[in-house]
């Protein structure tokens, strides 16, 4: 009889949402905050780890399809935000009415996703802005050593917003006064896996690990295109 084979399944996705969502139910209990974030983490990563060598194909899918669905999210965001904008200045100046939770919604919360989800896209794409001060004729060596600091110096930016948009999200009590069934808390839940999302890409770039920079291209070219 062949025995049954265990297979990791990388079930990162449920434990970063299982774990935010949780986070404000720990802080009632008086667990210290430290103590949350420790206990999160491990819970984060020890699925994806556990057993006898860890599956780095599956981590790198994971990541992979996170980047899509971030990259979707911010799509949606910006799309939702120009069409109420849109709305609201044609009630204003057509018919001297408006949409009430527009300046809120639009501002505080879609702007807010778009803005930390298409941070974590561009440090992917490594799209931001990027400034040459030495000359061309500077040794190799230099350039690689500054290359990894970068990398370093975005790893520990990809931690702060993590670890601080986690305690955000957690700490922000009430709700939106414009719409007032929406928490308060929204408005910071895309900072943490935009957080994460930076920790992934800047270790992978520190350690020059291939992590398929193409695949965004590929998913959004080939829309339409025929099988």
């Amino acid at each position: 009889m062949k025995e049954a084979s265990s297979k990791p399944v990388p079930v990162l996705p449920a434990w970063l949402i299982f774990g935010i969502l949780k986070l404000r139910l720990l802080d009632r209990n008086g667990l210290d905050k430290s103590s949350i974030f420790v206990v999160i983490w491990t819970a984060l990563l020890t699925p994806i780890f556990k057993g006898a060598k860890p599956s780095f194909m599956k981590v790198r899918d994971v990541f992979n399809k996170l980047h899509l669905i971030s990259a979707i999210l911010a799509c949606f965001c910006l799309t939702f935000q120009l069409i109420i904008i849109s709305v609201n200045v044609t009630l204003r100046y057509g018919f001297n009415s408006g949409i009430s939770w527009m300046e809120e919604i639009s501002s505080n919360v879609l702007m807010t996703a778009f803005t930390f989800l298409s941070m974590a896209i561009g440090v992917r794409l490594n799209s931001h802005i990027n400034v040459n001060l030495f000359p061309k004729g500077t040794p190799q060596w230099i350039t690689t050593v500054l290359l990894k600091l970068k990398h370093l110096v975005l790893t520990v930016i990809g931690f702060v917003l993590f670890y601080y948009g986690i305690l955000l999200i957690m700490g922000i009590k009430g709700s939106i006064a414009s719409v007032p069934s929406l928490p308060s808390s929204l408005q910071f839940v895309m900072i943490p896996l935009a957080g994460l999302l930076i920790i992934y890409d800047s270790i992978m770039n520190l350690f020059g690990i291939e992590k398929e920079d193409q695949y965004l291209d590929q998913k959004f070219m080939s829309v339409g295109e025929k099988k």
